[in-house]
């Protein structure tokens, strides 16, 4: 059900989902947005952890700025929660982020971008990162093929001063071929008529039920939790 949603209302209720949860100053209704959305993708029939492993790279960074941020605060005396909140907003965002995205094509991702008046340079950006991330992985792997079968053993640490200097050599060459590559694919885009825009055209079709559905139950998530952090939820029972 969620991939058949409109991408252009699933990318707009995405960012103002991001833009609520960055507002939210108290971890156990950060976790509640993460449980609720669970439990929104559950009833929407979409696999909760797909392409999870796209999440590793950015978590880990993001574990060791709120790890260095809670030492900070325990050797002052104060509270984990200020690692805690940093660690379980970046933790919403690029989960829903990764759950919107993996819903969508390639094509349809940039062209709700560009439905929204996004700039096209970030358009264009996310285009190209998009197609090139995996060549470029499929050309480190290759590399390393290519220095395996020269004899080139991978110790079991990456602190082995050979491990890293045949590492460093690696991503150096990586780098200088992905220059150059970029190069040559710029002047072809040019030849082919390139002209500062490469979003696809694509017939744009009318809001559906589901369409609003989906877009009003994801920003109600963070909404619905902010409230509750702010008290209004309270304030407007009439039994309490």
């Amino acid at each position: 059900m969620l991939a058949n949603a409109e991408s252009s209302v699933k990318l707009f209720s995405t960012i103002i989902y991001v833009a609520i949860v960055a507002t939210i100053n108290t971890w156990p209704y950060l976790i509640l947005c993460l449980i609720l959305y669970f439990l929104l993708l559950f009833i929407l029939e979409f696999q909760a952890f797909k392409n999870i492993r796209l999440l590793i790279a950015p978590l880990f960074f993001i574990v060791a700025i709120s790890a260095g941020i809670i030492l900070l605060d325990l050797s002052a005396g104060k509270s984990i929660d200020r690692g805690l909140v940093l660690f379980l907003r970046a933790l919403n965002a690029i989960y829903v982020l990764n759950t919107m995205i993996s819903s969508m094509t390639l094509q349809e991702l940039l062209s709700s971008m560009n439905s929204l008046h996004l700039p096209d340079i970030m358009v264009n950006l996310m285009g190209f990162t998009l197609r090139y991330s995996d060549i470029l992985s499929r050309e480190m792997a290759r590399m390393m093929t290519a220095r395996k079968a020269r004899g080139y053993v991978p110790r079991k640490s990456m602190w082995h001063s050979s491990t890293m200097k045949v590492l460093g050599q690696t991503v150096g060459v990586l780098f200088i071929r992905s220059y150059e590559r970029s190069e040559r694919v710029y002047h072809a885009m040019l030849s082919r008529g390139y002209g500062g825009s490469v979003v696809p055209a694509r017939r744009r079709k009318r809001l559906q039920t589901l369409d609003y559905i989906v877009g009003l139950a994801i920003i109600l998530i963070p909404l619905t939790s902010k409230m509750a952090e702010l008290g209004v939820i309270l304030w407007i029972m009439p039994w309490k």
